[in-house]
């Protein structure tokens, strides 16, 4: 099992959430189960981000919805058909997102019956359930209380870099006759 966590910064917005969980969403639907630790130094935004993060697994799972299966599988039946200039560019980022979210053998051989007229929408409903993935979510939420100064930086404060010597390393010529010609 896979698990995932998101330090949350401390700000008001979901926004570094939602692009956290957008930039791994493509594994995501790659996983037989997912699991999202959500940490922060304060409980703010864990029923906001919680809700969010379902209801986009609820999202992707529901083929009738936008960006769902069955919005993939018309876009790209336009897209198989060479019917290019009915695909705007926003249908040609959805498609490429969707073949890596719904890439695998079942979903493929639904597609091919589909296209084929050996199902119709009502079987895709049907039958999709046995193939989407995640086909567990979890998510958790947990404080870190007392220590903010973990996850906060004080724009004012300086750094303390701690440093080993006060010598300046230097590197005198050439030190590349140590490298065997194989390695070069």
């Amino acid at each position: 099992m896979v698990t995932f966590s998101f330090i949350d910064p401390g700000f008001e917005s979901l926004d570094s959430f939602k692009t956290h969980v957008d930039a791994y969403l493509t594994l995501f639907m790659k996983l037989p189960k997912v699991t999202l630790y959500y940490v922060a130094t304060r409980d703010t935004n864990f029923a906001r981000a919680q809700k969010f993060f379902f209801s986009t697994f609820e999202k992707l799972w529901n083929p009738d919805g936008p960006n769902g299966l069955l919005d993939y599988f018309r876009t790209r039946r336009t897209w198989d058909a060479k019917n290019y200039g009915k695909l705007t560019d926003r249908d040609l980022i959805f498609l490429n997102e969707a073949k890596a979210r719904f890439a695998g053998q079942g979903i493929e051989d639904l597609y091919r019956r589909w296209q084929a007229g050996e199902i119709h929408d009502q079987g895709v409903r049907t039958e999709y359930p046995k193939f989407r993935t995640p086909l567990e979510v979890r998510f958790i939420s947990s404080t870190v209380n007392g220590q903010a100064a973990l996850f906060e930086r004080h724009p004012r404060q300086p750094l303390n870099v701690a440093v080993k010597s006060s010598e300046e390393a230097c590197f005198p010529g050439d030190f590349t006759h140590n490298v065997t010609p194989a390695w070069r």
